[in-house]
This record gives structure tokens, sequence and C-alpha cells, in this order.
């Protein structure tokens, strides 16, 4: 028996669930295998925006640190301390720095004292000179000195020590210069104390 062909017409028509699913995969390439409903990919995280540097209080703005003074010169804290009547003897010991920062002279001594700001005077030595105490009559150029008058000196062995006993100008380290005077020969030391530091500078001996 032969059996007449179908025509197209005849056929049963497909699921249109499988067709659409096919046109989704050309369109949005996002058709899985199995026939299962479309699975949309979650949209891509945007970039992160940069930081703006600017005067609005919300952003981060660097600043730049504020540049370490310079140590004055020698003939500057020459003059600086002839500016505030210091005086010198067989030893004079000098500090000076360029800063509103309250910065101290010690020196101990052979008789185991420590001149500076809170003992003035001992051992035939003298601190004559102490700027920038206190919130008033600051200045950057600043100096200390102590001295011995000719004749009064203990022999035996100094040491020098600076620290750094106030802020004024938010500095994070002062540096400074010591002038020993010995008889007349002069030796310089340089240095930089932090806030509220102290540092060891230099030795001598007399006579």
């Amino acid at each position: 028996m032969t059996t007449a062909p179908v025509s197209a017409a005849a056929r049963p028509a497909r699921s249109n669930g499988r067709l659409g699913a096919a046109l989704a995969t050309l369109v949005l390439g996002c058709y899985r295998p199995d026939g299962a409903d479309l699975v949309r990919a979650a949209p891509p995280a945007p970039a992160p925006t940069p930081l703006a540097i600017g005067p609005d209080v919300s952003t981060a703005v660097w600043v730049a640190p504020r540049p370490d003074p310079v140590v004055p010169s020698a003939t500057a804290l020459e003059r600086r301390l002839e500016a505030v009547g210091a005086r010198a003897g067989d030893i004079q010991v000098s500090l000076g720095w360029n800063s509103r920062d309250d910065l101290d002279l010690y020196l101990r001594t052979p008789c185991g004292h420590v001149l500076s700001f809170t003992l003035k005077s001992a051992c035939g030595g003298h601190l004559d000179v102490d700027m920038n105490v206190g919130r008033t009559g600051l200045s950057a150029e600043a100096a200390e000195n102590i001295f011995f008058a000719a004749g009064e000196a203990k022999p035996g062995t100094y040491h020098i020590m600076v620290t750094h006993a106030g802020d004024n100008s938010g500095l994070r380290q002062v540096p400074f210069v010591i002038r020993v005077v010995i008889a007349g020969v002069a030796q310089m030391h340089t240095g930089a104390v932090v806030r509220g530091g102290k540092i060891d500078v230099a030795s001598f001996s007399w006579p």
C-alpha cells in the first residue's frame, strides 16, 4: 500500500517556546541548551570614578610637607648674638636656629651641674641669652648663649645637649647650629632635633 506524502500544511506545528528561545540566542546569546528560560547576565559594574582634587572639603587633598629651615651661618649667628648682648669669655657655647620654636641649650659641667634655663649660673658659667620662651616675643632668628668669664671655667670635660621644649611653628624637626669658642678658637656643630626630643651634640675639654 502506498502512503501519500503529508503536505507541509498538514504537519503539526512546532512549539513556539523552543523557537522563541532559539531566536533569543541569536539576539542576546543567552539561550541555555536545556531549553530553559532565558538567563540575562548582570550588567557590568561601572568603572570607579577618579578622585577629584580640589577645594571641595569632601575630597582628599595631599599637602606637601613644609620644608625644614636651614641653620644660620656663622656670620648670621655672630650678628644675632651681638644684637641680644651675648657675652663671651674663656669658653662660649652658643645655639642658633631659624624658627619660632623653643629650643634649649644644656651644658653639663665638670662640677656635675647642668647649665640651662632651670639653672642659669653654676660652676663658673652663666646662661645669659634664652629666647622663644612662652608664647610672646617669639623670633625666627633665635639664639641662646652660655659663657664662662676669664678665669672662671673649671678644668674637665663639658658636654653639650639641645632639647626641643616648645612647638610654635608646626615643623617636624628643627635644624640648629652650635658654636663653641675656646680661648678664641671657634668650632661649629650642626644637628636637628624633633619635637619634644633631646640630642647630644658634642663634648670638649678645658683647658
